[in-house]
């Protein structure tokens, strides 16, 4: 990635918020960040041993791979002295940082006991039929799951309590996150944009003017599958924390406008982090279940 796309990234994310929301009330603090670009299509899955031969080219499924030559890079470069460490990602990449939170741990509490916390921001992907009732979302990932052979690289508690041939339900948050043992702060719109617009196949909700009565209250039904997926994963999970809110978008962390400025509850997501972060939130179940609206 050239050096100017990277700045221009770097301008764009939010992490002086981020590192503020967390660090508060501390005088002064040390933080060094490694951002990572997706690249793998499966969420750093694959698990191919032999490529696959299109149009007379190679196409490798290797996302472990890159994912362990992501770890080894960190440990080289001395993760291992920090003190804390926190595993964030946005869409596809929150639901990396879901599916591997565990393996990650594990690797790095062999060079450090640094404390480690997740936080995923439009990750939790919904196990929901489309519009017009054809399983989309579930086709997606099943396929997904096959052509990299993913199943080996999800969550082994989760492999183990699915049916065979159904390993691909590990790629849904709301089956694997009562397996993952590590703290995990799920930020996400009851109402996620993207999901609904491509997942369940309702585009007018990038114009919900345009909607009609049956799509608006598709989408409701959206939301409320939402709601209850993310509540039973809380009432599973002693070590998850959920910012849910009703707003009409897909990734709220990534911006330093949307972390400090969307509320549920007159909390912002930058407050609910901090304070989940240092252990002094009773509310971990921060919702906001409401019509869906656009951000102003």
């Amino acid at each position: 990635m050239p050096i100017r796309v990277i700045n221009e990234v770097a301008q764009r994310l939010a992490l002086p918020s981020v590192f503020a929301a967390i660090f508060i009330m501390k005088a002064c603090f040390q933080a060094k960040l490694m951002f990572v670009p997706y690249c793998d299509g499966a969420s750093y899955t694959g698990n191919r041993e032999k490529p696959l031969k299109v149009k007379n080219k190679l196409l490798y499924f290797r996302g472990r791979r890159i994912l362990d030559a992501i770890l080894d890079e960190l440990l080289r470069r001395g993760i291992d002295n920090a003190s804390e460490i926190i595993l964030s990602g946005a869409s596809a990449g929150a639901l990396s940082a879901i599916i591997h939170a565990d393996y990650i741990r594990t690797r790095f509490r062999r060079a450090t006991n640094a404390s480690f916390r997740v936080l995923a921001d439009a990750g939790f992907f919904v196990d929901a039929p489309a519009f017009n009732y054809y399983e989309i979302v579930r086709s997606v990932f099943r396929q997904m799951s096959s052509l990299h052979n993913s199943s080996t690289s999800l969550n082994h508690a989760c492999l183990h309590a699915q049916e065979r041939e159904q390993e691909w339900r590990c790629f849904f948050p709301q089956y694997s996150l009562p397996f993952v043992a590590s703290p995990v702060f799920l930020v996400n719109s009851l109402y996620d944009e993207w999901q609904i617009a491509y997942l369940s196949n309702i585009r007018c909700v990038l114009n919900i003017k345009t909607c009609s009565s049956t799509e608006l209250r598709h989408i409701m039904k959206f939301g409320e599958k939402t709601f209850h997926a993310l509540r039973s994963v809380f009432d599973s999970s002693n070590e998850t924390a959920v910012f849910a809110d009703s707003c009409l978008v897909h990734t709220q962390c990534n911006t330093n406008a949307l972390w400090t400025k969307i509320q549920v509850k007159n909390v912002t997501i930058a407050q609910a982090f901090a304070n989940w972060y240092r252990g002094g939130d009773e509310d971990r179940f921060r919702t906001e279940y409401s019509h869906p609206y656009n951000l102003t």
